[in-house]
């Protein structure tokens, strides 16, 4: 594809930007913190996606939100996908400064880092799919992945059921090797 864009970075990994690709996002709090803990600050933290994925014409496929990180499965315009540093520096710009003002903390950090992977087979789109939605069973905050609130799981399950329970099985995630000691 002559539309591909491959960056090296000096202390980073490489990125594979690809017009119209899918991409896993996992993006952690500065030393784990809870930064994102209440509901308050999820709903801010989720509203504030969906205006920037807007705003940078990216389409949201799947997310989820914890405490202390987060993973999306976002999809990337035709053209705009070497945006992607940009709508997540966006994303936390805001965010952070929304709660330091809330904690009279200015100049905290509060993201730690992003890493992001071009998805480019279907079977890795699909795991990282049910990775995302089981991650609150993984982190022991919920026992099935519909009883967690800040996710898209139920979404899905409500429009798609027997569809979503035959990705679950046929695309399995527990092998996938993914940033997320959290």
């Amino acid at each position: 594809m002559s539309d591909e864009i491959y960056k090296l970075y000096a202390h980073n990994p490489p990125h594979l930007f690809r017009p119209g690709a899918a991409y896993m996002i996992t993006a952690g709090t500065y030393q784990k913190l809870p930064h994102i803990q209440g509901e308050a600050r999820k709903r801010l933290w989720f509203e504030s996606l969906i205006f920037v994925i807007g705003k940078e014409q990216w389409e949201l496929a799947a997310w989820v939100v914890l405490d202390n990180h987060y993973h999306l499965l976002i999809h990337a315009p035709e053209a705009g996908s070497e945006r992607l540093p940009q709508l997540i520096r966006s994303l936390h710009t805001y965010t952070a400064r929304r709660w330091n003002d809330e904690n009279d903390a200015p100049g905290r950090r509060v993201w730690w880092n992003y890493w992001d992977t071009c998805l480019t087979y279907e079977g890795s789109y699909y795991a990282r799919l049910n990775y995302i939605h089981w991650n609150p069973v993984k982190h022991g905050l919920a026992a099935k992945p519909e009883d967690y609130v800040f996710s898209s799981y139920r979404a899905f399950l409500s429009e798609q059921e027997v569809e979503i329970h035959r990705l679950e099985k046929t695309y399995p995630f527990d092998q996938i090797q993914m940033p997320d000691a959290f």
